[in-house]
């Protein structure tokens, strides 16, 4: 961010000022910046409705404790997507000392490119539900006809797998909808 600034304040001729490395170190210092993991990737929308969603956290989570008794562990089922990176990103950034969190604000998640998706069930016993679900980016959002037979050849084989696929390799409205009809 810091260079980036000097950067755009010397191309709008602003800045003639050239820092040399003990400088920008003792700037760090005295402004208490270190070089921080990155713990999250989010948009800005991600950050807009930040606030709705710690403000409603603690309601959900009283309802779900009032009934979450009345049920076996087999019958509270969890889901969720994993989704897999083609590219490794610097997970490194420069922040104030002692912040808890290292946001890196993207323009979109989906440049944040990943190659496939998966959303398994898993009971609050522990035990693996329905099928496991795989989404595929393909840059269409449709299989080839080659990619196609070998597709249909594994599901053949493996009936415990359901793979699909997406422009983005993340699963859509439309593909959870497809995931919920073949879970069951």
């Amino acid at each position: 961010l810091l260079s980036f600034g000097l950067v755009s304040a010397r191309h709008d001729g602003f800045l003639t000022f050239t820092a040399c490395w003990s400088w920008v170190l003792a700037f760090k210092q005295s402004h208490n910046i270190v070089s921080r993991n990155i713990t999250k990737f989010v948009t800005l929308s991600h950050l807009e409705n930040a606030p709705d969603l710690r403000s409603q956290s603690p309601s959900f989570v009283g309802s779900v404790a009032s009934v979450i008794d009345d049920y076996h562990p087999d019958l509270i089922i969890n889901t969720d997507q994993s989704g897999f990176n083609y590219v490794i990103k610097s997970n490194r950034m420069l922040a104030i000392k002692g912040d808890k969190h290292t946001l890196a604000l993207t323009s979109s998640k989906n440049k944040q490119t990943h190659s496939y998706t998966i959303q398994p069930m898993v009971s609050m016993s522990g035990n693996v539900h329905g099928k496991l679900y795989i989404c595929l980016q393909e840059i269409n959002g449709k299989f080839g006809p080659t990619v196609k037979k070998q597709i249909d050849k594994i599901q053949d084989k493996c009936k415990n797998v359901v793979i699909r696929c997406s422009k983005s390799g993340k699963l859509q409205k439309s593909l959870v909808k497809d995931w919920a009809k073949m879970s069951y």
